[in-house]
């Protein structure tokens, strides 16, 4: 069904379709954004799509969004978060959310993005806390490039009929791999700035 719609897209805006799809991604759309980049990298594999555009595109659109969703933070702030903390559907979220970042601090900008739902959050609440722009686009938008390498590949090797087993593998290793070391190297820090508190 998501491949239908993506194809429509492109039938009538082109490049410009793809990239609407992950801009709206987060907005509304009721599919995961993990279903759409794999969709859009299976469609890299067309023969009337050139996979590098198709890649620009989709990653602009991820940009689009995150940068979308961290100005509504910083326009609209603590209105719209109490109008979504009492619908059901994002008040869990938006709990998530928060105990991530008060536990992580701006790196939960990295360790959100593996996480579906909280990730469409954090930066809006980053926003809301006038995080700088420099600090947000560093973390936000490389954890996001990461990001859609592996599902954008996951997609494509699919899309040309190729073994995707040993892919799903590697991707989830370098995934788990990547959120380990951030973690840890998160942690050291922290432990670093007690230390210094303390000392």
């Amino acid at each position: 069904m998501e491949t239908e719609i993506i194809l429509n897209l492109i039938k009538e805006l082109g490049y410009l379709g793809i990239f609407l799809w992950l801009w709206l991604g987060m907005f509304g759309v009721p599919l995961p954004n993990e279903v759409i980049v794999t969709t859009v990298g299976y469609l890299s594999t067309t023969p009337y799509l050139q996979v590098e555009k198709v890649f620009v595109s989709g990653y602009l659109g991820i940009v689009a969004s995150l940068s979308t969703s961290y100005l509504l933070g910083r326009l609209l702030g603590g209105k719209l978060v109490r109008y979504l903390a009492k619908k059901s559907g994002t008040k869990s979220s938006i709990r998530k959310a928060l105990h991530l970042i008060k536990k992580y601090h701006v790196y939960s900008l990295i360790i959100s993005y593996f996480i579906p739902g909280v990730r469409n959050f954090v930066p809006f609440l980053y926003g809301m806390m006038r995080l700088s722009y420099f600090r947000f686009a560093l973390l936000s938008y490389s954890t996001a490039f990461v990001w859609f390498c592996l599902f954008f590949i996951l997609g494509r090797m699919s899309g040309l009929n190729e073994d995707i087993s040993i892919y799903v593998t590697v991707s989830a290793i370098v995934v788990i791999s990547f959120g380990s070391f951030v973690i840890n190297w998160i942690n050291r820090k922290r432990r670093h700035v007690k230390e210094q508190l303390h000392s």
